[in-house]
């Protein structure tokens, strides 16, 4: 379960096992978003940029890098960190994350590629990796995203926004187990790559099939 497809599988247990299965495909803004990443992840860790990338492309990805690097300051900045939790079911990869040492706490920051505002407020994806961060620790949530805001979004989530989240994420857990051929039809299936075949919004009466789940 990872934390890019959280709000679809937080809300349909059976999305987990169909997505697992189902075929992978890329749009081509899609494979310009992952080429703008990885050379984002380049820039940032100090390597040499290896992806083509358009000058429209590469002013994109210099803004994100130096609208995180102005926010670093005395702290620590770890760049595309995977994570894991709850016995490797669910994990996840931070575009940027910074450990301040004052006045301590973290930054999560997720960049965006595309033209379709993401907002910052409680934002699923984000509250997800606020997760592996240490309890009672001060987390702030960061979208930058160029083509939509000049300036990086900010949102600092709470603890007990944090703990009602991870909650959710429990019962999540409890359904993509307990009752993996359950489909539930939502806004969330424009996004789930399972969509052309799920049994319930297409209507028809076939089992999900499961995904494996190493413990």
């Amino acid at each position: 379960l990872g934390s890019s497809t959280c709000h679809i599988w937080k809300n349909c247990p059976g999305a987990g096992h169909l997505m697992a299965v189902a075929p992978n495909f890329e749009t081509e803004p899609m494979k310009r978003g992952t080429a703008m990443h990885k050379a984002a992840e380049q820039i940032l860790k100090g390597q040499k940029v290896t992806e083509e990338l358009t000058e429209e492309e590469m002013v994109i990805v210099q803004t994100y890098c130096n609208q995180v690097l102005d926010m670093v300051g005395d702290g620590v900045l770890f760049v595309e960190d995977r994570i894991e939790l709850r016995a490797n079911i669910c994990f996840g990869t931070a575009d940027a994350v910074i450990h301040h040492k004052f006045p301590g706490g973290y930054t999560i920051i997720d960049f965006k590629t595309g033209k379709t505002k993401v907002k910052v407020e409680k934002n699923d994806q984000l509250m997800f990796l606020s997760l592996s961060c240490e309890t009672g620790s001060k987390v702030r949530h960061c979208i930058i995203q160029p083509k939509v805001y000049s300036e990086p979004q900010f949102y600092e989530a709470t603890e007990d926004e944090i703990n009602a989240f991870d909650k959710e994420v429990e019962a999540a857990i409890e359904g993509f187990l307990e009752t993996p051929s359950r489909t539930v039809v939502g806004k969330w299936c424009s996004k789930c790559k399972a969509r052309g075949f799920c049994p319930t919004k297409n209507g028809t009466v076939t089992t999900a099939p499961q995904a494996e789940v190493s413990w």
